[in-house]
């Protein structure tokens, strides 16, 4: 399996899932705080998709807000993912597995340029 298509069945698998997540909220009688807990899970997919293509300002992002109304957090849902289809639609797998730095200037708690490198054996 190439990289590309890894990527985006595990990307598609964890729609499905957060999908179903999605249902289960809503039978909820208070979803203030399953709100709270999902919105982190679109602002993640913000945040790193903004480090990875170097988005300005990407490092006073935060991780936890905004935190988005139940009824819209489908929508939010389908927004982050399909930013990460796209991202991964666009790119080679070669591209893919290429070491990214997150964002010029972020630094790790051991005072090193953060990066990453997607490896698929």
């Amino acid at each position: 399996m190439q990289m590309k298509d890894y990527l985006t069945n595990t990307f598609r698998f964890n729609d499905t899932a957060n999908k179903k997540l999605l249902s289960k909220i809503k039978q909820l009688p208070d979803k203030a705080e399953s709100s709270k807990l999902f919105s982190h899970l679109i602002n993640c997919q913000y945040k790193w998709m903004a480090r990875v293509v170097y988005q300005e300002g990407c490092e006073k992002m935060d991780w936890w807000e905004p935190v988005y109304e139940f009824a819209k957090l489908e929508d939010e849902w389908d927004k982050s993912l399909d930013i990460w289809l796209h991202y991964i639609a666009s790119h080679s797998d070669e591209e893919l597995s290429a070491e990214v730095f997150s964002s010029p200037g972020l630094i790790t708690h051991y005072g090193q340029p953060h990066l990453r490198t997607l490896h698929y054996n």
